[in-house]
């Protein structure tokens, strides 16, 4: 069996003689609404481009700080940048997430420089020796990755578990 398309028809009209065989009052508009705790910003909001220059190579569930607040990238499309905040409220936590944001992105950096067959063993040196410098302040400071209270509030970045892997 297989299925034509048939370019006679007309699917708008189609649809609306559908509509007009219902039986009257069978449907009712009501107007769509979103059900979430996020923070949407639409693009006639005055501060959307500045918040699409923060997120602009983010991913979908990467942390991102904006007003000094933590908030986790959930969408990002035609109706708005929908941001969804965290549980950080500590200046610990504060201290421990920027640490964590650099460790990374050392990561991520030492990783797309290894991918890249141009790179030399000196670049890859020194991206190595920035990701240990960056971690060993970390655990100086916060202890290792893997504590309780380092990893509660890593795991809810995206790349929360690479860096944990660490």
């Amino acid at each position: 069996m297989q299925a034509l398309e048939d370019e006679s028809l007309d699917l708008s009209q189609a649809l609306k003689q559908a509509i007009e065989k219902l039986p009257k009052g069978v449907y009712q508009y009501h107007k769509t609404t979103l059900k979430t705790d996020a923070l949407i910003i639409d693009p006639s909001n005055e501060r959307y481009q500045e918040v699409q220059k923060l997120i602009k190579n983010l991913e979908r569930g990467e942390l991102v700080k904006w007003d000094n607040l933590y908030y986790k990238l959930e969408q990002d499309n035609e109706i708005g940048i929908f941001l969804k905040p965290t549980k950080i409220n500590s200046k610990v936590q504060d201290s421990r997430l920027k640490a964590y944001l650099k460790i990374k992105d050392a990561l991520n950096d030492l990783t797309s420089t290894e991918l890249n067959p141009l790179s030399s063993d000196l670049e890859l040196e020194n991206k190595r020796a920035k990701l240990n410098l960056v971690y060993d302040g970390f655990v100086k400071k916060f202890g290792y990755l893997n504590e309780n209270k380092n990893r509660k509030d890593i795991k809810q970045d995206l790349y929360g578990a690479k860096v944990l892997g660490l």
